[in-house]
């Protein structure tokens, strides 16, 4: 039998709830991830996108594959803020910055990503309130400082 301080205790290691701002933050990016793999592959045809990509710097096929990595990551750093993995919500943070940073340094940063950085800062402020620190505390998960 299952006494009432059993309920959230595992051999002693006590599970922290995930907060609701969190489970929607993982769920956008989860379904953002896999819509974005397929406006991405729709768009990459479309003769604008071209034209407008070989304007850059950057090469075509070093600017393939960050969008693909930046579709994964998206993806994969939704999964794991849903399982409470600590090193997805700073993947994510980490590949954003790096992202605004990339287009600010090749010129392609223009005020149609303001709402998107605005967007990803509202994300940011909620992965790292105390709640979400909380919840993704490997001592309250009962996880190992290893996992």
């Amino acid at each position: 039998m299952i006494s009432g301080s059993d309920k959230n205790n595992n051999e002693g290691k006590t599970m922290n709830k995930r907060p609701r701002a969190v489970a929607v933050i993982g769920w956008i990016l989860v379904v953002m991830g896999i819509f974005s793999m397929f406006a991405t592959s729709v768009n990459l045809k479309n003769p604008k996108v071209i034209a407008s990509m070989q304007e850059t710097p950057l090469p075509m096929s070093m600017q393939y594959a960050i969008l693909t990595l930046g579709v994964m990551i998206m993806t994969i750093c939704g999964l794991g803020i849903l399982k409470g993995k600590n090193w997805a919500r700073f993947l994510y943070v980490g590949w954003g910055v790096f992202s605004f940073l990339l287009a600010i340094a090749i010129g392609t940063m223009q005020i149609t990503m303001v709402p998107g950085l605005l967007i990803f800062l509202v994300i940011a402020f909620f992965l790292f309130r105390p709640g979400a620190n909380a919840y993704f505390s490997p001592k309250a998960r009962g996880e190992d400082r290893q996992s």
